[in-house]
């Protein structure tokens, strides 16, 4: 019996067997992956602070992410070490971003026709082709409140694909998204420019005008009354719009494929509508309206940008499928359309692994738990530049390039050697300098960590631990 390629693809990627099989390789992946690559120093930092989320003297910081900081505040009401700790937020994020990815792959499927015959192989190929944005596959379980932000963007549209939502329901997602964190009003604009799309006709009636006065008006008196200090805040360290625009074109470089594709179908009229009524959202608007919102946003981080990246997956990937129903008519069209496809991806995947080595953080927890065993149990005080030990005494040194203020309280604590141990790493080094500005109150012990010279301590650290300034390094 002669088989064509296309009736194995078919055949192979149609038996529930095999489906069942990659779902949950991936979903092992995810978690794996999730729980055990390298941590930011800012992601611990947000770790660290949440415990004062309660302590007015902290406001202007919590205040700029009060949902957020109050999910992993809970955290520090569990009787845990602090690599317990860490390890349980980060499988709490590893959960956000499996979620991410269960969203991701119901909705796309929702918009595929049920009579498809092609239907599973096409979810299949979807699932890998989630990651083959580079940028995406870096970040996507950070303990960042743009993963959360999306993630909840994800759930209002998967919610909205199945009952279109009411309005007001769908102001409280808009004034949810800068409770989590005040970076997510660009989630609450693009989900105002839904709105407009949908309410076209009526947004401008007495009952809808008045509610959304009302609702804005609330939000102001919020922000003035209650998180001004955040705001300004937040606004002081948005000011290097020419220092992160490379990252956004490195983005560019990385994704064009993706984007592009994203950006003509906003061209293709009749796309639009088909996916609209099977979804109940233009995406084409939605990606082209992302694209210039993460232009002209000052800070173009790579978690920010990351952000995105899904509404970019959905919008390619249904749009690469209506080419293919529309224009792929015989077998050997479908055969070389799918198999490019599959080439594209693997070659994003090796081009990954060889600019972006995957980086455990399997040292990052040793070393943590070495240093909690020399801080936390004789009752020290220490600063690292960002609070890797989330249950130890930190005294709330932050160093951050944009944010004087912080920076100087850092200088200070080291100039007048007041925290009983030093870990220097290298956002830390970035503000203080060579090691010879400790040593006038502090005495090297070995991996980057310096004790008050009046302390007397034995220090047995274990063997092959990497010293502090290869730990942790100075990312965003």
């Amino acid at each position: 019996m002669k088989l064509s390629i296309h009736t194995v693809y078919v055949s192979l990627f149609n038996t529930k067997q095999f489906v069942a099989a990659l779902k949950y390789s991936l979903l092992v992946f995810l978690m794996a992956w999730s729980m055990t690559y390298y941590i930011h120093s800012s992601e611990l930092w947000s770790v660290y602070i949440s415990k004062n989320t309660f302590n007015f003297d902290f406001f202007s910081s919590i205040s700029i992410k009060p949902l957020f900081h109050f999910v992993l505040y809970l955290f520090h009401q569990l009787p845990l070490s602090d690599v317990q700790h860490l390890y349980l937020v980060k499988f709490f994020f590893s959960l956000i971003a499996v979620l991410q990815f269960f969203l991701l792959t119901e909705i796309f499927k929702r918009s595929l026709p049920e009579n498809d015959s092609s239907k599973k192989l096409k979810q299949i190929l979807f699932s890998l082709f989630i990651f083959s944005s580079l940028i995406y596959l870096q970040n996507f379980f950070r303990i960042r409140t743009d993963q959360v932000c999306i993630t909840l963007f994800l759930f209002f549209i998967h919610s909205h694909q199945k009952k279109r939502m009411p309005f007001y329901t769908q102001l409280i997602f808009i004034g949810l998204y800068p409770l989590i964190g005040l970076k997510g009003f660009i989630f609450s604009l693009l989900h105002g420019l839904h709105l407009i799309t949908i309410y076209k006709k009526n947004i401008f009636q007495k009952k809808y005008v008045l509610f959304q006065i009302l609702t804005l008006t609330a939000i102001l008196i919020w922000t003035i009354n209650i998180s001004w200090a955040g705001v300004l805040y937040f606004i002081s360290t948005t000011q290097n719009f020419s220092d992160s625009v490379s990252v956004f074109f490195a983005w560019f470089k990385a994704d064009f494929f993706l984007i592009m594709t994203s950006f003509v179908s906003i061209f293709n009229l009749n796309y639009q509508s088909q996916f609209e009524k099977k979804v109940n959202i233009n995406l084409s608007l939605m990606t082209t309206a992302s694209l210039i919102l993460i232009f002209l946003f000052p800070q173009k981080h790579s978690y920010f940008i990351a952000s995105f990246v899904p509404l970019f997956l959905l919008n390619s990937s249904t749009f690469i499928n209506y080419l293919f129903e529309k224009y792929m008519r015989t077998k050997n069209q479908k055969i070389i359309f799918i198999t490019t496809i599959i080439v594209f991806i693997s070659y994003q995947y090796s081009l990954y692994i060889k600019q972006n080595p995957y980086r455990s953080n399997a040292y990052q927890m040793q070393f943590i738990n070495y240093a909690a065993s020399l801080i936390s149990l004789n009752n020290l005080s220490y600063i690292d530049g960002f609070g890797a030990l989330p249950r130890a005494k930190n005294l709330n040194c932050f160093v951050s390039p944009s944010d004087d203020f912080t920076n100087k309280t850092c200088l200070d604590l080291v100039a007048s050697g007041q925290p009983d141990v030093v870990i220097l790493t290298q956002r830390l080094m970035w503000l203080i300098g060579p090691t010879e500005n400790l040593k006038q109150h502090y005495k090297d012990v070995g991996y980057n960590i310096f004790v008050k010279k009046d302390l007397d301590f034995k220090f047995q650290a274990p063997e092959g631990m990497m010293p502090g300034l290869l730990v942790f390094g100075f990312e965003q």
